[in-house]
């Protein structure tokens, strides 16, 4: 196993095959688009701290015969709290980590393995390359053994193609992308309230992302309830709602269907009723 001593500058393109350790004091330098380990990456933590994984992933072995070169895609670990010393090592993989849609899906993941107990703020990068489906779509994605599923306290960036998750304690596989859809379906229901908690009557509520082909719309009953069913689970869609008469601070929310969504609940602003007081002149006899 190679050592990466401080400061290490990787600066031979690409480090195919390599195994490299970081020892509690160790940084790294120099590593990017044409500097990175494909391999495992081990470094040590003997206090909190922030690292960056220079990895990245060998290209899938169809591409590797036609000449194609593996790409740089970092991770990150901000280490907040641990028994220490511990260790996190990480591996980039160019391939699609278990129980996602492929269809809706970054094509890498990340496999990273614990060696003590750390808890860290974690993120990483894919790149453009793997990006498939709605990217808009995409959430935090953690497989363990045949287990898949997304974390609370995470979310994807899709500006920077960085997904984040707050205060791991368990690593495994990550990536960025949608749950398998199965033949399961599951339910979104909720209500669309007056600021005074009255339903609203015909307001409409819209259903988009997943794997729809087009938007669900439904309308409310006479006391603001609306649902959703039959809807895959395992996506991530986005609930939207309108109404003629009144207006909402945050009219869509954005839902996960592992299990049956209930309770979406959106209020109205105070005074949006929109209607307008009129003064009649009265006829003087």
């Amino acid at each position: 196993m190679a050592s990466i001593v401080r400061p290490m500058p990787l600066s031979l393109p690409e480090c195919a095959s390599l195994s490299a350790a970081a020892g509690c004091d160790a940084t790294v330098s120099g590593y990017g688009e044409t500097a990175f380990v494909i391999g495992n990456v081990a470094k040590q933590y003997c206090v909190t701290g922030t690292f960056t994984y220079p990895v990245g992933a060998a290209p899938p072995p169809l591409t590797a015969q036609l000449g194609g070169m593996g790409t740089y895609s970092p991770f990150k670990a901000v280490v907040t709290d641990g028994t220490f010393p511990a260790t996190l090592t990480v591996k980039a993989v160019d391939d699609f980590i278990y129980g996602c849609n492929p269809l809706y899906t970054a094509s890498r993941y990340w496999d990273v393995t614990e060696t003590g107990t750390l808890k860290a703020t974690i993120s990483f990068t894919y790149r453009d390359e793997d990006i498939n489906g709605p990217e808009g779509s995409y959430v935090v994605l953690r497989n363990e053994g045949t287990t898949t599923g997304v974390p609370t306290n995470s979310g994807v960036d899709t500006a920077t193609n960085t997904a984040t998750a707050v205060d791991v304690e368990n690593f495994s596989k990550w990536a960025a992308g949608n749950l398998s859809v199965t033949a399961s379906s599951a339910r979104i229901s909720g209500r669309i309230l007056t600021a005074e908690g009255q339903g609203i009557r015909n307001a409409t509520a819209i259903l988009s992302g997943g794997s729809l082909a087009q938007p669900i719309l439904v309308r409310t009953g006479t006391f603001g309830y609306f649902e959703f069913t039959g809807i895959p689970s395992g996506a991530t869609y986005f609930v939207t709602v309108r109404s003629k008469r009144y207006q909402f601070a945050n009219p869509t929310r954005v839902v996960t269907t592992i299990d049956d969504v209930t309770g979406l609940d959106f209020t109205a602003e105070p005074g949006s009723s929109g209607l307008q007081s009129e003064t009649i002149p009265l006829k003087k006899e």
